[in-house]
């Protein structure tokens, strides 16, 4: 969470943002655990944000 937001505050489009995430995720398999931590706290991001996360790996 922490690159996306350092991403959002330096101006890069979400859409940019978003294929990022997509990218890594086509590299990087996260542990089932992980996965978990991952979904929650973007789901916590969301909230607190105006930028809007789905809920799954990666926000994508």
């Amino acid at each position: 969470m922490t690159l996306a937001r350092s991403l959002y505050r330096r101006g890069y489009p979400r859409q940019e943002i978003l294929e990022l995430f997509r990218f890594i995720d086509w590299v990087l398999a996260l542990p089932e655990f992980l996965e978990d931590q991952w979904t929650g706290r973007a789901s916590a991001c969301s909230r607190q944000s105006r930028h809007r996360w789905k809920p799954g790996h990666c926000g994508c």
